[in-house]
């Protein structure tokens, strides 16, 4: 099958993404792969350097979710001629409406009015983006992993119910609204530090966003927090995870959740906010709402006392993570999409 991906620069016009030789990360070359095993991966604002003619040479073209007018106005000067079948993977409704830019939104609504397929990586956009594109058939497509592969990054678990596992959104999006999620498990950590002393945890960072590093650090300083350490470098990160007795997210933002999987992966459970798609899927023992942080409290409280079953959490999550597979991907596929891959 011939697949052309056509994928975003990113907003600061960074180096297109290259297909990955290790474990699939969730990047969209890597859904071209279910498609194809030599797809051509392509930059999104070039469309019209393939035309009309080069266009539908191929089977199927994949176009990454985007929040900026990159490919949509040349698409859909071309779409009428196109007789490949389109597909566009989207993110988050609530990440889309905050990313887009109102000049933007008439040629994108009138792209995805002429594509033939949405993935949504949340299930629950699918109402939503269908208002958008009420021609398109739209599936939930949430991101898939080779889980086996996944899971040899991990050491295994020796957990310690005194080392807790952080996650700062706003180092990933440099998004001021991540900020409030990040806020609120700073400060669920400070509570729990409080009654349990020997309490330490570890945050992943990406340390290169220099500027929202040295802001998070600062403000876990100001807000008195002890023994809450910024993990910059992956492997360090895989070998904490290890260690973690449960991880801690209070995002407020509606998110597929590749934290979460990624804990379920590594056998650690995470306390979470019903925001994130997979939070609800693996650890629904472990969801509380957006707000409610002397929730989370209660729950790590719970899992620590055996109130929650540690072990029952880990093995419903583990039965659970199968919809998260690349044969579950290869399935949602078939059944979805009217294409023989």
């Amino acid at each position: 099958m011939k697949v052309l991906c056509l994928i975003n620069k990113g907003e600061n016009g960074g180096p297109i993404r290259p297909m990955r030789k290790g474990p699939p990360s969730g990047k969209y070359s890597d859904l071209a792969t279910l498609f194809s095993s030599e797809p051509k991966i392509g930059v999104a604002r070039d469309i019209w350097k393939y035309k009309t003619k080069g266009l539908n040479k191929f089977d199927l073209v994949i176009f990454e979710n985007t929040f900026y007018n990159t490919w949509q106005k040349h698409f859909v000067e071309m779409a009428d001629n196109i007789k490949t079948k389109t597909l566009v993977w989207m993110g988050a409704v609530d990440r889309f409406l905050r990313f887009v830019k109102p000049e933007s939104l008439g040629v994108i609504s009138q792209a995805l009015e002429k594509v033939d397929y949405i993935a949504t990586l949340n299930g629950e956009d699918v109402k939503t983006w269908k208002t958008w594109a009420p021609q398109a058939h739209v599936f939930h497509f949430p991101i898939w992993y080779d889980l086996e592969q996944q899971r040899d990054l991990f050491p295994p678990p020796k957990p310690d119910p005194d080392f807790v596992m952080l996650c700062v959104h706003s180092s990933i999006w440099l998004e001021p609204h991540a900020r409030r999620g990040d806020a609120q498990s700073f400060m669920v950590f400070k509570r729990l530090k409080e009654r349990y002393p020997d309490l330490k945890g570890v945050t992943f960072m990406m340390k290169r966003h220099r500027a929202v590093y040295d802001q998070t650090r600062e403000s876990i300083r100001a807000m008195g927090i002890n023994d809450l350490e910024l993990c910059v470098h992956s492997s360090f990160w895989f070998q904490m995870m290890s260690r973690a007795f449960c991880g801690i997210d209070m995002t407020q933002t509606k998110i597929q959740g590749k934290w979460n999987i990624h804990h379920a992966i590594a056998g650690v459970p995470i306390i979470s906010t019903d925001c994130t798609d997979a939070q609800r899927r693996l650890f629904p023992d472990l969801t509380v709402s957006a707000w409610d942080a002397e929730g989370a409290i209660e729950k790590y409280e719970s899992l620590r006392a055996g109130g929650i079953n540690r072990e029952d959490v880990l093995e419903n999550s583990e039965k659970a993570l199968q919809f998260f597979s690349r044969k579950s991907a290869l399935k949602r596929i078939k059944r979805e999409m009217d294409i023989e891959i």
